[in-house]
């Protein structure tokens, strides 16, 4: 069986690092990005294996937000869940029409993130 695939888009190294760490603990590839855009590029290329994305609304060069409006346009069945500094109502706020997401506040524990990926993904 080969390994599942996950996007992992955040504009912190140390955040990108630890989090690709649990989930590459967990048996996932990994692919990172610092940016919306580049995360859109690795989207787009690998569209077909990833299984989830997780990602931050504040993103360099191309908002978060914009990123998964991109995405949706091109998958609208892929899981994507937001990792967010925000409060919940910024969050939701900012996310605005979208929908089929799932939300997940920084900070979190590490466990806390397996489990609300298994939970997604199954």
């Amino acid at each position: 069986m080969s390994q599942q695939t996950v996007l992992l888009v955040d504009d912190c190294r140390e955040l990108l690092e630890s989090i690709s760490e649990i989930l590459t603990l967990d048996g996932f590839r990994v692919l990172s990005a610092e940016s919306g855009e580049e995360g859109l590029a690795l989207f787009t290329a690998h569209q077909h294996e990833i299984v989830l994305v997780i990602g931050e609304i504040t993103l360099p060069l191309k908002s978060g937000c914009r990123m998964i409006r991109d995405i949706r346009r091109i998958s609208g069945v892929v899981p994507i869940l937001i990792v967010t500094g925000l409060s919940s109502y910024e969050a939701t706020k900012r996310i605005g029409e979208l929908n089929d997401y799932y939300l997940l506040l920084k900070p979190f524990h590490p466990e806390y993130l397996s489990q609300c990926i298994g939970s997604i993904i199954g």
